[in-house]
């Protein structure tokens, strides 16, 4: 049966059905999506109004009540900050001078991104290795590479730490450019792949959101509200420690034992010997 037969049949099926008053399958679909479409519109009302709730309730929240006996709402303290940010400067840095040097901030960025960038290549050299790499779209590759690189790093560390190897930095050095110049010249060899690869990634977030119940736009601007609390963490993440967890035993702990060459018990702080 040829199209132009299949598509008469069609035809004439929509024409008797609609001679009979019954409703098309495009007919039919049309109520169930218009009840889809009202009930994600109830459901972003009771979202909005549950966010607008929650904001109130922690903004009208009184703190500071040791300083002064009225206290001071939460609401208050965030819209000085937000209007006057460099009124208060101390407040955002955490610093008692009220000075943040972003250009010393540089170098930690930069030993980020290569602990990042060693990661995901040693990740990649895995997921080529297992024959996968080439089954991903960009993002997945990279996702999947950073996480299964950095886990494989953090062995690694702790296998040199225990053995008593800490402070060879020149080993470090070089298993990790070993690491990025291998992968970057398998990379090279399979360039063609790779190119399609990036492009279906980006294609990928252009087509954030299709096959949910809610609009397209809406789940884009989800992404979009979360770039600026990104940024926020970045850059916090970057200013100087001085949290009582952070500089007890987050760092404290690999700074004793880097000084030592290797990783062991630590009697005299007992943070850096939970698992």
């Amino acid at each position: 049966m040829n199209k132009s037969t299949r598509r008469a049949r069609r035809t004439s099926t929509s024409a008797a059905e609609a001679a009979r008053g019954e409703p098309s399958d495009s007919a039919s679909r049309r109520p169930a999506r218009q009840t889809s479409e009202s009930s994600l519109d109830w459901r972003l009302l009771l979202f909005l109004l549950g966010t607008v709730i929650y904001l109130y309730s922690f903004y009208n929240v009184e703190v500071l009540k040791e300083f002064s006996s009225d206290g001071v709402r939460r609401g208050v303290m965030q819209w000085l900050m937000i209007s006057q940010p460099f009124a208060y400067p101390e407040m955002w840095t955490g610093d008692g001078a009220g000075h943040a040097a972003v250009l010393d901030r540089l170098p930690v960025f930069a030993l980020a991104a290569w602990i990042i960038l060693t990661g995901a290549a040693t990740g990649w050299l895995v997921l080529d290795k297992l024959r996968l790499a080439s089954r991903l779209n960009g993002l997945e590759v990279f996702a999947f590479s950073t996480g299964i690189g950095l886990n494989i790093w953090s062995l690694l560390t702790l296998g040199i730490g225990l053995s008593g190897g800490l402070r060879q930095t020149w080993l470090f050095v070089t298993l990790m450019s070993g690491a990025v110049l291998v992968a970057a010249w398998k990379l090279w060899g399979q360039r063609e792949i790779v190119a399609d690869q990036l492009r279906s990634g980006w294609r990928a977030l252009g087509r954030l959101g299709e096959g949910m119940n809610s609009p397209a736009w809406f789940a884009r601007a989800g992404v979009g509200l979360l770039i600026p609390f990104f940024v926020f963490l970045l850059l916090g993440g970057a200013l100087a420690p001085w949290h009582f967890d952070v500089r007890e035993y987050h760092l404290q702990a690999p700074k004793e034992w880097y000084l030592e060459g290797q990783i062991g018990f630590m009697p005299h702080n007992i943070y850096g010997n939970m698992p």
